[in-house]
């Protein structure tokens, strides 16, 4: 008979919660993430005052790199 266990080993946990808080903060550094929430901030009137809807937002960010 097959036995599962599903919890992980007690130190691992936290080595994940680390690595993860460790990664959103070099994400929020990121000047990308940066001029996305600065856009995300303004209202639907000032990104009309500014030629945009949130729908051009991931292509005024990221341009050309973005791949869909």
């Amino acid at each position: 008979m097959a036995n599962i266990t599903t919890n992980a080993v007690s130190g691992s946990n936290e080595f994940g919660k680390k690595l993860l808080a460790f990664v959103t903060r070099l994400a929020t550094m990121s000047p990308t993430y940066q001029r996305i929430c600065y856009y995300n901030s303004k209202s639907d009137e000032e990104l009309a005052e500014m030629g945009l809807t949130r729908q051009d937002i991931p292509a005024k960010v990221i341009g050309p790199r973005m791949y869909l």
